[in-house]
């Protein structure tokens, strides 16, 4: 939550923001709008591919906005309507301020221009004025494959999310290109032709980067995790990663410039690094054993809280801490969207105490929140248990608590 804080704070500032560092506000407010308000995922990054596509079109003085609102805008705006419709409806100004505002201004934008071209007075669009509207927003301004948190547009897949988490311990420019296919994956469907030719570049490009330079294993004794997670590859080296980049850089080469890429292939073969065999059916194992852990942690926190017993608050702490990367990057973008917005509060919970520690103070609104929290949890876990598809024991997760606590226990070293 700090981040999210410090994003705030740039987002308050009259002057121009640093839009890379208001990503996790900008991130959060949009999960929590799909969560309360049922709107998927991929909303998002239409809109901002629309944006973007909308202020390229009115900056362009070579050519009319007349043909290319109809053929391009207009139906590409309709693919989104509904879903914005339904936001500035139901949406409050006082929770969603600053992005409702920029939703009104956008919506304004198209409709405005949409409808002085039915009207064949395309020549009365503002052009200057609309592009400045656009160029002054901060949470819509198009942000391309930044545009939402990557992990989302998974779509609860294990074995990507898994992969994309243990990418990140071997080196970063493997998350780039899988964040890239992932982002691509979702905009494709309504991209122009110009636009997948740059992308199928720009995809050319980063997996030549990623070639020419040697793989980083950074903080891979992470990996360890192996047993403790999934039936992972006992091995993974710099030659493996860049034979399924040669393969992938391989196959761009032969597919025309303008043609929709498979991305879905491509994220299957990085997931290949790591993970011989589908493991779908592990997800609910994994859920459980993390739901079961920030379960345990709040309820034994909120009573080491009362009691004013520091010590347990502070190995509960330590653990939330342990397990925090796993399941920010991995269990959340499993769950329902409120719940995952839970587990979100469950981390802030645990950051209040750590910022007041070793004090302990528990405001009548924590407890709420704590009860609340826990409750959410419960009903999860439960509702996972009643599936039957759930193998692992107390034995298993207390495993998992002790490994992740050793992990970050060498890490602090």
């Amino acid at each position: 939550m700090k981040e999210y804080y410090r994003s705030f704070v740039a987002l308050s500032s009259f002057k121009s923001p640093d839009r890379t560092a208001l990503l996790p506000y900008i991130h959060r407010q949009k999960a929590e709008i799909s969560a309360l308000h049922t709107i998927r995922y991929d909303f998002w990054t239409t809109l901002d591919y629309t944006i973007d596509l909308t202020m390229r079109l009115l900056k362009n003085p070579k050519e009319t906005v007349g043909e290319p609102t109809q053929t391009v805008l207009r139906p590409l705006f309709g693919t989104i309507n509904r879903e914005l419709s339904t936001i500035l409806q139901k949406v409050t100004d006082d929770e969603f301020g600053y992005l409702k505002h920029e939703l009104k201004v956008f919506h304004h934008i198209v409709t405005h221009t949409i409808n002085l071209v039915d009207k064949n007075v395309a020549h009365f669009v503002p052009r200057f004025l609309f592009v400045s509207l656009i160029e002054d927003m901060r949470l819509l301004y198009p942000l391309c494959e930044r545009t939402l948190n990557p992990a989302l547009l998974a779509r609860r897949d294990y074995r990507l999310l898994i992969t994309r988490h243990l990418a990140g311990r071997f080196d970063k420019r493997l998350v780039g290109i899988m964040d890239l296919l992932l982002w691509y994956r979702e905009v494709a469907p309504v991209m122009v032709r110009e636009d997948r030719q740059e992308y199928h570049g720009k995809l050319m490009a980063l997996v030549r980067a990623a070639l020419d330079q040697p793989v980083e294993f950074l903080g891979s004794d992470a990996y360890s995790l192996r047993d403790m997670i999934v039936e992972l590859r006992e091995t993974v080296t710099g030659s493996l990663i860049a034979e399924r980049f040669m393969a992938i850089l391989n196959e761009l080469s032969y597919v025309p410039a303008d043609m929709q890429l498979d991305a879905d292939k491509w994220l299957g073969d990085l997931c290949a690094v790591f993970i011989t065999s589908p493991i779908d059916e592990r997800k609910n194992n994994a859920v459980l054993r993390d739901l079961s852990i920030a379960d345990r942690i709040l309820s034994e926190a909120m009573v080491a809280a009362e009691a004013e017993d520091p010590d347990t608050l502070h190995r509960h702490l330590f653990l939330a801490g342990s397990i925090r990367p796993f399941v920010s990057e991995v269990t959340q973008p499993l769950l329902p969207p409120k719940v995952a917005l839970e587990l979100d509060i469950f981390f802030e919970i645990m950051e209040f105490f750590e910022h007041q520690f070793p004090d302990i103070i528990m405001p009548v609104e924590l407890q709420r929140a704590f009860r609340r929290t826990h409750r959410v949890l419960a009903e999860e876990i439960e509702r996972i248990k009643v599936t039957g598809s759930v193998t692992i024991s107390d034995d298993d997760i207390q495993l998992f608590i002790d490994k992740v606590n050793s992990l970050r226990a060498q890490n602090a070293r």
